[in-house]
């Protein structure tokens, strides 16, 4: 498993082997995650990690047919190994189940040991730790599942930087690097840069108009959770559009 880590990341090997798991169960992929998602945890702390988790049955055959399966991708690797796994006799599997078995006695000796020697503050530590990674893993599955629901609605997208509109024009050039456009770009002039300026102003512009429609069409819908808070309130236990404040600054404007 370990070698494995240090080729593919765990992403990988989740995403890959969840043909073989599907028909496999005791092949443990959740594993893979936890392990790693626990590692970054005590190194972050200056804990100790665990002892290095047993290799399944599976990946002890990966390794006999690692050099005999032809592939361009990590992925395919696993698929085609797969593939061959699932064709061996229960016979032909036994002598990887038992190389599994004997590492996992040795892992549960040694996972019993290194448990002992925690002490009670790094373990409240460690459950710390996890638990805000956990929360920050949940705001960003929200967040992403937020962003795909928006633009299942249509919600305009922002617009492009004057820098960004400069790349655009760039981009014709395939020999370019970044660091290349990056140069060109402080090199000019205020004049030259005003140009692209103008540009996002009216894509700006233009976006600002498009957003204001659809936020309208959101209220209308009843969906105001989805709207800029400084453009939606809850007034009498409904959705409003809020109408800006007149300030001393706002009436100097007016008049």
């Amino acid at each position: 498993m370990a070698s494995l880590l240090k080729l593919f990341s765990p992403n990988v090997l989740l995403t890959a082997s969840r043909g073989f798991v599907a028909q496999n169960p005791g092949f443990a992929t959740t594993q893979i995650a936890f392990f790693s998602q626990y590692s970054q945890i005590v190194q972050k702390l200056g804990i100790p990690d665990k002892p290095k988790q047993p290799r399944t049955a599976f990946i002890h055959y990966l390794d006999d047919v690692r050099a005999s399966i032809k592939f361009k991708k990590p992925k395919d690797l696993f698929v085609q190994a797969g593939v061959q796994w699932n064709q061996l006799t229960t016979e032909e599997k036994e002598k990887y189940y038992t190389e599994f078995k004997k590492e996992s006695a040795e892992y549960r000796q040694l996972y019993d040991e290194y448990k002992k020697n925690l002490t009670p503050e790094q373990e409240k530590a460690i459950k710390t730790e996890r638990k805000l990674l956990k929360d920050k893993r949940a705001h960003a599955t929200a967040k992403k599942t937020l962003k795909t629901e928006l633009q299942a609605l249509g919600k305009p997208k922002k617009p492009m930087s004057a820098y960004a509109c400069f790349v655009k024009d760039k981009c014709t050039d395939s020999h370019l690097r970044a660091s290349d456009v990056k140069n060109e770009w402080e090199q000019l002039s205020d004049e030259q840069k005003q140009v692209y300026k103008n540009k996002y102003i009216q894509l700006r512009d233009t976006h600002q108009a498009e957003l204001k429609i659809w936020e309208d069409k959101m209220l209308l819908e009843d969906k105001g959770h989805l709207v800029r808070k400084k453009r939606f309130v809850v007034k009498n236990g409904k959705g409003v559009v809020a109408r800006k404040p007149r300030g001393k600054d706002n009436k100097q404007k007016a008049e």
